[in-house]
C-alpha cells in the first residue's frame, strides 16, 4: 500500500496558496489617496502564513543585490528574482512541516533521542527564526494599534503581525524545548 506522505503534499499546497495570493495581490488597486505604499491584505496574510520564509526573503534581500539581479530577463512572467526565492523557501519551510508531521504521525518523535550537539544546533537554528519573528510581530501589532500609525492597512498588518507571532512563538517553544532536552539527553548519559 502507497502511503501519502505529508511532506510532499504540503509543499504543493503551500506554493500553489502562495502563488495565488501573490498574484491576487497584484491585482489588487491600491488606493490612490495614501501617500505610504500600501500592501494588500492578500499579500500580507501570505506573508504571515510563511513568516519563516519571508524572514528568509528579506534577509536574502539585505544580504545579496537583489536589485542587480531584478534586471535580468525573468525566468517566469510574473515573478522576479526575489519572489523566486521566497517560492523556494516556501517550498523548503512547509517540506521541514511536513516532515516532523510525518515523524508526528508515525509515533516515532517520542521514541528517537536527540543527540546534544545536533540538537541543541537544530534548537539555536529554530531560535534563529524565532526570536525575530516575536520581535517583528509585537513591533507590528504594537503599530497597528497606535492611533499614530503611519499603516495604510491595518486589518492586512494586523493579520500577518498575528500570523507571525505564531510561528515566533511556535519555532522559541520549540527551540527551547529541543535544546533542554538535548542538555539532559547528554547530562543521564
Amino acid at each position: 500500500m502507497l502511503s501519502v506522505k505529508i511532506r510532499f503534499i504540503l509543499p504543493v499546497v503551500q506554493v500553489a496558496l502562495a502563488i495565488l495570493l501573490m498574484v491576487l495581490a497584484r491585482r489588487e488597486m491600491p488606493p490612490q489617496h495614501y501617500c505610504t505604499v500600501q500592501m494588500p491584505t492578500v499579500g500580507l496574510v501570505c506573508m504571515g502564513i510563511n513568516a519563516p520564509a519571508t524572514l528568509f526573503r528579506f534577509a536574502v534581500g539585505a544580504v545579496l543585490p537583489l536589485y542587480k539581479l531584478e534586471r535580468s530577463p525573468r525566468p517566469l512572467p510574473a515573478f522576479g528574482t526575489e519572489q523566486l526565492l521566497f517560492l523556494g523557501a516556501v517550498i523548503a519551510l512547509w517540506y521541514v512541516v511536513g516532515r516532523w508531521l510525518d515523524k508526528r504521525l508515525a509515533g516515532k518523535m517520542s521514541t528517537t533521542a536527540i543527540r546534544r550537539w545536533p540538537g541543541v544546533l537544530v534548537g539555536a537554528g529554530l531560535a534563529l527564526f524565532g526570536v525575530p519573528l516575536v520581535v517583528i510581530a509585537v513591533e507590528g501589532i504594537q503599530s497597528c494599534s497606535s492611533r499614530f500609525g503611519t499603516l495604510s492597512n491595518p486589518l492586512g498588518s494586523l493579520t500577518a503581525a498575528m500570523l507571525a507571532l505564531a510561528w515566533g512563538m511556535t519555532l522559541t517553544v520549540v527551540s527551547i524545548v529541543r535544546i533542554t532536552k538535548a542538555i539532559r539527553m547528554r547530562a543521564r548519559m
